[in-house]
């Protein structure tokens, strides 16, 4: 037979979870039920702003490539330029839902804290919103100065030849590091 541990949990677990009666006890397996759900919560999120991001992708693209003063991008491969649209479009669904990754993430780790820990971190879940928002609009303005910075080591000997997928791939990972960072 399958073996449990009894995980006690201080305050009650969030409506509808197994074991989410006051005073109840949840075991080892509800709890990987509960995080289950809620990882599928957060990827059906990301997934919508997937969709809704690949819907403007090519708008997303005239404007993320403007930092790049007329330069023109190519791609190397067949599926590169489908893949890129892809990895953008993945960008903005994480962007899109990040509410409902933090949101989950709350309410999966909120049970188990006291009522004093709850009431200290609820008001830094919308916060780590705000400030993700915040890290990309500054990542949004730092992009045309990093990249006049990146191509200012350009010489007559050294041209810069930038594919698609370096550069959204830069331009991806920037906003996001830069949105994780102000969290």
């Amino acid at each position: 037979g399958v073996q449990t541990c009894a995980l006690p949990i201080s305050p009650p677990a969030p409506a509808g979870a197994p074991g989410a009666e006051v005073g109840e006890v949840m075991t080892l397996v509800d709890h990987l039920e509960e995080l289950r759900n809620r990882v599928i919560k957060m990827i059906v999120a990301v997934v919508v702003g997937t969709v809704v991001g690949y819907l403007g992708v090519d708008r997303l693209i005239a404007l993320v490539s403007v930092p790049l003063e007329g330069r023109t991008l190519m791609f190397t491969s067949p599926g590169e330029g489908f893949f890129i649209r892809i990895k953008l479009a993945v960008v903005v669904g994480i962007v899109l839902g990040m509410p409902v990754i933090l949101f989950q993430l709350w309410r999966f780790i909120a049970p188990g804290l006291t009522p004093e820990e709850r009431r200290m971190a609820r008001p830094w879940v919308p916060m780590a919103l705000v400030f993700f928002a915040i890290g990309v609009a500054v990542a949004w303005f730092v992009l045309p100065f990093a990249m006049s910075f990146l191509l200012g080591f350009e010489t007559p000997e050294i041209r810069a030849m930038l594919t698609a997928d370096a550069y959204f791939g830069f331009v991806g990972s920037l906003f996001l590091a830069f949105g994780l960072t102000m969290e």
